[in-house]
């Protein structure tokens, strides 16, 4: 197991209480390491390519969830929805 997947797995469970392109990114984070991890301990190209590929979408993800945030902070309106978790009363 990698460096990243060890610092990424703990981090992701906190995420579970923010918005969902957040939890999204660090579950396909986690996914990701664990994939490239795996395909390097096996040796399988296919399966760090694949890894390559979702970490293209992670970006998508990420780049989504930066400008949503900076968006409606500016504008003080939604103008790209977050998919904001209730919060617990």
């Amino acid at each position: 197991m990698n460096d990243f997947t060890k610092d990424t797995v703990p981090a992701t469970a906190p995420t579970l209480r923010l918005n969902r392109p957040v939890q999204l990114t660090f579950l396909l984070l986690t996914t990701v390491f664990w994939m490239l991890a795996v395909g390097d301990l096996i040796g399988s190209r296919t399966l760090t390519t694949a890894a390559g590929w979702g970490g293209i979408v992670i970006g998508f993800c990420a780049i989504y969830t930066g400008l949503a945030q900076v968006l409606n902070e500016v504008y003080g309106r939604v103008v790209l929805p977050l998919g904001q978790m209730q919060q617990a009363a």
